[in-house]
């Protein structure tokens, strides 16, 4: 019988790792030499960290986990002196994360040094803007430019991340009630209760793992199915009264006032995706 230290420990996540790791190691084909040759160390330090990892937990060997542990502890050192001294430099970077690298334990030498170093800390957060871009940052974000169309572009986003791996298993469960998604603008999806997918579902199972400006299509497609009637949700009232001061009597502007919701909730769609 396995113990309970033995359940669920598994030793195939490196390879999972790798592949993510790898690809965001990889420099556009745009970038310039050095980009092109920092990628590459890059690339070359990931695959010594990884024989690190293997030898460690797979090979038993405690020299290396302790090798491991040296150069990481390094390495956040490192990361850490530049984004206190120099932010911008990895401000792009931590703008698109929720999670800053960062060292953690026990504080010998009192209360007084634990909140200084707790005060550093956050001043490094503000300094990186940690956070900034990401769906939960921009949700947090109440006094953002143009907040109908990012609080839409948010919503939209995690419902997608939520629901892309029921889709892809066919394992459909209903919302969940902590789940901002969509809820967080009035509406929710549940898919468990619908004897055929719709089609934005079917295509957001085939989307790729790291978002993209493909993800766009299967949001606007989504945002049309579900919300037909998003051009007379309150919060666009100014778009609906922009155009309609613009148009001829009679006119029907439903057609005028979605394409520029949709555009706005484009742009700030947009503005969540990763970088390269």
């Amino acid at each position: 019988m396995k113990t309970k230290n033995e359940i669920n420990v598994r030793t195939d996540l490196p390879s999972e790792w790798m592949l993510l790791w790898t690809q965001r190691l990889t420099a556009p084909k745009t970038a310039g030499a050095k980009a092109k040759q920092d990628c590459q160390t890059g690339r070359d330090a990931l695959q010594s960290l990884d024989r690190l990892f293997t030898s460690a937990f797979k090979g038993q060997s405690a020299v290396a986990a302790a090798q491991l542990a040296n150069v990481t502890a390094i390495a956040v050192g490192m990361l850490d002196y530049m984004a206190y001294w120099k932010p911008e430099l990895v401000r792009p970077w931590a703008r698109h994360r929720q999670l800053w690298p960062s060292a953690i334990g026990v504080e010998p030498r009192g209360e007084k040094h634990a909140l200084a170093v707790a005060k550093r800390q956050r001043v490094v957060v503000e300094r990186v803007e940690l956070g900034a871009d990401t769906p939960e940052g921009m949700l947090r974000d109440a006094n953002a430019s143009d907040a109908e169309a990012r609080s839409w572009a948010t919503a939209v986003f995690l419902e997608m991340q939520r629901l892309r791996p029921l889709v892809r298993g066919n394992e459909l469960t209903p919302l969940l009630p902590d789940h901002p998604g969509l809820s967080a603008i009035g509406l929710g999806i549940d898919l468990s209760e619908r004897e055929e997918l719709p089609d934005w579902a079917s295509r957001l199972a085939k989307l790729p793992e790291q978002p993209d400006k493909s993800w766009w299509n299967v949001a606007n497609n989504l945002i049309r199915h579900e919300c037909p009637d998003i051009h007379e949700r309150p919060e666009w009232a100014n778009i609906r009264t922009e155009i309609k001061a613009k148009a001829k009597a009679g006119e029907n502007i439903t057609g005028k006032v979605t394409a520029r919701i949709l555009g706005r909730i484009r742009q700030s769609f947009f503005a969540l995706l990763p970088p390269l």
